[in-house]
């Protein structure tokens, strides 16, 4: 499907820019810019009140997963991702909003259960997630990589994963990867 790409699956932790470890399963793309790897393969809300089993008495329910998504009671720390984001990702939104690759409509700040997804596209059940120095600090790689396993097979949500320099020195890569996955659905819905 994506070309130029490595699988770490069965490879030990694979060392990336800023000295960071990348997980098992996650697909490493090298970033033209100085031959070191970008990791593209959702970010948790590790507060008090959504640690457990939260109830979930209103919100939209994914009719294919029965999972629930986008819920009123994570409204307030969407809103508030929304309000504090990094710079990366406020340059992403730029781009990713008002439909600007493909017509794709993208969400920002989208729950999944407890999962705040950083953008999400609907109609790809594509999840893009921008990592800073904190994803590649202690067991965050694998947190993160156990994290896109549940969405994938909880959820049907492919995520994608990118450094937080990509956004500003290579914004074309990030949209390569979003029309690869496009196409790639595209041709596995068509009829052969």
């Amino acid at each position: 499907m994506v070309s130029n790409t490595h699988n770490a699956e069965h490879d030990s932790p694979s060392k990336i820019r800023g000295g960071g470890a990348i997980a098992p399963g996650a697909l490493i793309v090298p970033d033209s810019k100085d031959d070191s790897s970008v990791a593209v393969s959702s970010c948790d809300i590790n507060s008090p009140a959504l640690t457990g089993t939260p109830s979930y008495p209103r919100g939209g329910v994914s009719r294919d997963t029965q999972h629930v998504m986008n819920t009123p009671e994570m409204k307030l720390f969407r809103r508030e991702l929304r309000t504090h984001g990094t710079a990366a990702e406020g340059a992403l939104w730029n781009i990713l909003k008002r439909k600007q690759i493909a017509g794709l409509q993208f969400r920002r700040q989208y729950s999944v259960g407890t999962y705040i997804l950083d953008f999400y596209c609907p109609a790809l059940k594509l999840a893009i997630e921008l990592d800073g120095d904190y994803h590649y600090h202690m067991d965050m790689p694998d947190r993160d990589w156990a994290r896109e396993q549940e969405l994938l097979n909880k959820h049907g949500i492919k995520t994608l994963r990118f450094e937080n320099n990509i956004v500003f020195h290579d914004p074309e890569t990030i949209r390569y990867y979003i029309m690869q996955e496009l196409e790639y659905q595209q041709s596995k819905d068509s009829p052969k």
